[in-house]
């Protein structure tokens, strides 16, 4: 306010001087030169009084600064940072001074936004370069050094001096780690990076974005190792797709010049995160495709099944490899269809489907091969895309028609095989009845016998009632190895020659029936081997039934003749029938799966075929050999010493109890009174006491009123069978129960076979002879010799 009156003064008075000069000069020419020339040195005088403070304070408080902003303003212009402010000193207290204030503030704001406007635009140059520099990048084909660069370039961007990228698979597990800024010199001298963890697998688990300004105050930052430079501001931030999902995370690690990452740096790193997570999903997708191309093309390729692609005029467009190779044709594409594949009649039915929208199926058609000759083809013809494009399917179906039927001969080979299981549980059922009968005959004819006191007529009659229980019991023994269900590796020391023996009871029958003589010419030193004796049954069987087949109608002489002999190591048998023979034609096939020269109905082909590999499974052979007449065949077995493990047939021992020294007391159960009585009276007669029980109840009760030595149980019976009793026997007291001993008249059933196998225990077979019976249970009575002495 007080400049702005002085102002108004010094203005009125520098108006009122003009004013007074004219006032002067009129009053001059009114009253005379001398008076007015006095009055008006007064009055100048007395103006210059007043205006000269007047003027000095002006110009100290108004001039001077005008003059001083006039020249910083010319040293703002000319670039002289130094002299562009007026120093403070200078300023005065009053408007002007706040105007000088004021501009002061305007410059230096201008100053901050010309600052702040030249580091954006350096931002943004260093954006532009970074962009092409990105650009670049992508053209890399090594995905790795793209990652390489992609996180040096963001490094350099953010100015951090240290920046890792990892990325996780499917299951979120690192697999790649690439980092930045440390030289390969402080990765060696450092060791063991820490990747996917701390920090990095924080950002990746959580999928948030970390900031810190010390990450050593952060409890998820690990221990740095011993070499490892020292590291305070981080940035991390998730590589997240457009779904949610976590590709892996990216961090940076000290801002330069000791400052710490801004908002902007995290939106920078954030933004190129996104960039990245969307270029791995445009790399999966990618990828996706040219697998899907590629599966495209091996499914094209490699189909199973011939496959060509046609057009409208039938020309064909894409072909696979098996196409032509089933049709046996090169160079198809461009060529018509029925150039490729002329078959009478086709062209006129495919031209059906190419006008309309049918499909056509054509199935078992014969095509004449160029080099395979006549083969069997299935064919399809269809129309894809609207009806622009046909596909047409080729399939080579011989090899299927022909195991087609067969299969239809393995049905009825499979029907007759189910016949033979019903047959051989039959035969089970049957020889257990029978075997209860024979056990008995023969055994108390063996008790009789050893009387001293029978006169000879008796002893003799004795004597064929035995050989007649004996030779039914061979019998019935041959039917139950026949059934058996042997396991293919169970092998046993066998008597090749009473192998041939209980076969021939199987087939004597219906050979002498038919007036076909047997002949045996079997070697009596020939040496035991280790086979499977069921097998080998089963090829001599094959054998013989073809030949009485060939000989069953034959007009000429009817007889086989079995030979056995040892040579060169191996076991020998010659079978040699007078029968029509095998024609020359049919030799080199006879032991082909499905070939027969039966009439159909009679035979699957598959019986010599079998044959053939049980022999050579035994490392022996099987041919056809040479005769004048008839046909024969000749079986090799090499000759196996026993080996331990491997039980022996029908090897008997006839130690009698006594020789070992053993008594003890005996329950027998069985609910054959007779098969009892022997059994109390073969052992009476060996100093055993023995009790007696005709069911598993019954034995039970006896059981538990006393303690036995050995215990003799049939397997099969009513209610409570041997099995169960054993195991109850065993649950209760297992020291009684090793003196166990089974009777059985099955081994056909699987389940009990099983058992016996399985729990090791000793069995008789029924009918069993006296020496049979003793020589099993002096074994038992050995094994339990130190509990009953």
């Amino acid at each position: 306010m007080r400049l702005r009156f002085l102002l108004y003064g010094a203005i009125n008075v520098m108006v009122s001087f003009p004013l007074v000069l004219l006032l002067f000069f009129l009053l001059l020419r009114a009253t005379g030169e001398d008076y007015a020339i006095s009055y008006v040195i007064s009055v100048v005088s007395l103006l210059i009084l007043l205006l000269l403070p007047l003027w000095i304070y002006l110009e100290k408080t108004v001039l001077r600064p005008i003059g001083q902003i006039i020249e910083a303003d010319r040293h703002l212009i000319s670039g002289n940072e130094e002299k562009k402010f007026i120093p403070e000193k200078d300023i005065p207290n009053n408007e002007i001074g706040q105007i000088i204030r004021s501009r002061e503030r305007v410059i230096r704001h201008l100053a901050s936004l010309q600052e702040e406007t030249s580091k954006k635009g350096k931002r943004i140059e260093e954006l532009y370069n970074i962009s092409l520099r990105l650009l670049q990048i992508l053209a890399f084909q090594d995905e790795r050094r793209v990652l390489k660069e992609w996180i040096s370039a963001l490094r350099e961007l953010i100015q951090a001096r240290y920046g890792a990228i990892g990325l996780t698979d499917e299951r979120g597990r690192l697999i790649e780690f690439i980092h930045s800024g440390l030289s390969e010199d402080e990765v060696n001298l450092i060791g063991d990076l820490p990747q996917g963890r701390g920090l990095l697998g924080a950002i990746i688990k959580e999928g948030e974005v970390i900031r810190l300004d010390d990450l050593t105050k952060d409890p998820r930052q690990l221990p740095f190792l011993p070499n490892h430079p020292i590291m305070k501001t981080f940035l991390g931030v998730p590589v997240v797709g457009r779904d949610g999902k976590v590709y892996g995370g990216l961090y940076f690690i000290e801002k330069e010049e000791n400052g710490v990452f801004t908002k902007e740096d995290e939106s920078l790193a954030v933004t190129f995160a996104r960039n990245l997570a969307l270029k791995i999903e445009n790399a999966k997708f990618i990828r996706r495709i040219q697998e899907a191309e590629e599966r495209y093309r091996n499914t094209i390729s490699f189909l199973p099944i011939g496959l060509a692609v046609l057009d409208k005029n039938k020309k064909i467009l894409i072909a696979n490899f098996l196409f032509q190779e089933v049709l046996g044709v090169k160079d198809v594409l461009g060529r018509g269809i029925n150039e490729v594949l002329p078959i009478e009649g086709f062209e006129q039915q495919a031209s059906s489907v190419i006008g309309g929208d049918k499909i056509l199926e054509l199935s078992k058609v014969r095509y004449n091969h160029p080099e395979k000759g006549e083969r069997v083809l299935d064919i399809m013809l269809s129309s894809i895309f609207h009806g622009e494009e046909f596909i047409i399917l080729v399939e080579d179906v011989t090899e299927r028609v022909r195991l087609e039927r067969e299969r239809e001969l393995l049905q009825g080979e499979l029907i007759q095989a189910e016949k033979l299981a019903a047959l051989g549980t039959m035969i089970s059922g049957v020889a257990h009845e029978i075997n209860n009968q024979l056990t008995p005959i023969v055994g108390f004819s063996q008790l009789l016998l050893n009387r001293s006191s029978l006169d000879s007529e008796v002893r003799d009659k004795l004597k064929k009632i035995l050989d007649a229980g004996e030779g039914a019991s061979r019998v019935v023994g041959s039917l139950l190895r026949f059934a058996r269900r042997y396991k293919s590796e169970e092998r046993g020391y066998v008597d090749i020659n009473g192998l041939i023996e209980d076969t021939l009871e199987l087939v004597v029958y219906k050979f002498r029936a038919n007036g076909i003589e047997i002949v045996k010419d079997l070697s009596r030193d020939l040496p035991r081997t280790v086979v499977n004796a069921n097998e080998v049954q089963q090829v001599f069987l094959n054998i013989i039934n073809n030949a009485w087949d060939a000989m069953v109608g034959w007009g000429g002489e009817r007889k086989l003749v079995i030979r056995t002999e040892v040579c060169g190591g191996m076991i020998r048998v010659v079978f040699s029938d007078t029968g029509p023979g095998i024609p020359v034609e049919y030799r080199d096939r006879v032991f082909e799966p499905f070939f027969t020269t039966k009439p159909v109905g009679k035979g699957t082909g598959l019986g010599l075929s079998v044959s053939y590999g049980i022999v050579e499974a035994h490392g022996g052979r099987i041919y056809l050999g040479d005769c004048e007449g008839g046909a024969t065949f000749v079986v090799e077995f090499p000759v196996v010493d026993l080996i331990e493990g491997v039980g022996v047939e029908g090897e008997v021992s006839e130690r009698r109890v006594q020789e070992v020294g053993v008594r003890g007391s005996v329950l027998v159960i069985d609910d054959e009174e007779s098969i009892v009585e022997l059994i109390e009276g073969i052992l009476a007669y060996e100093g055993y006491r023995v009790d007696k029980a005709y069911d598993g109840r019954e034995g039970l009760e006896k059981l538990g009123r006393g303690r036995y030595d050995f215990i003799i149980c049939d397997i099969n019976m009513p209610g409570l069978d041997g099995i169960e009793v054993y195991k109850r026997v065993k649950e209760v007291d297992p020291e009684m129960a090793k003196g166990f001993i089974f009777l059985t008249g099955d081994i056909v059933s699987s389940s009990v076979y099983s058992f016996l196998e399985g729990e090791g225990r000793a069995y008789i077979l029924k009918p069993f002879t006296m020496e049979r019976f003793l020589s099993v249970f002096s074994s038992v009575a050995k094994s339990m010799a130190g509990s009953v002495l």
